[in-house]
């Protein structure tokens, strides 16, 4: 696989992990960082077991529960969103190419 077709999937997998965090957030499901902590641990270990994302992904969810276990969860989210903005920026200078 190029290494930009990668990127648009790992993009597009931060991209789906923070519209899921946002709109838990706008349900109030999420008003705690143990709340956040385990609602994230349960996405990424349904993406996982669903087999939902593209087999280079599962790298990342490993990585993210690793990181989620050891880890502050209340700057988890600045995490990901850093992730997706850098893939971004990767992907849009591929695409300059």
């Amino acid at each position: 696989m190029e290494n930009k077709q990668k990127i648009i999937l790992i993009t597009h997998f931060y991209y789906c992990l923070l519209i899921a965090i946002k709109i838990a957030k706008r349900d109030k499901m999420l008003m705690t960082d143990n709340a956040m902590k385990l609602y994230i641990h349960r996405w990424l270990k349904n993406a996982q077991e669903k087999k939902i994302f593209h087999k280079i992904i599962y790298n990342e969810i490993s990585w993210l529960r690793t990181e989620l276990n050891c880890g502050d969860s209340s700057c988890f989210e600045e995490k990901i969103k850093t992730i997706y903005t850098r893939c971004q920026q990767i992907s849009d200078e591929h695409n300059k190419d």
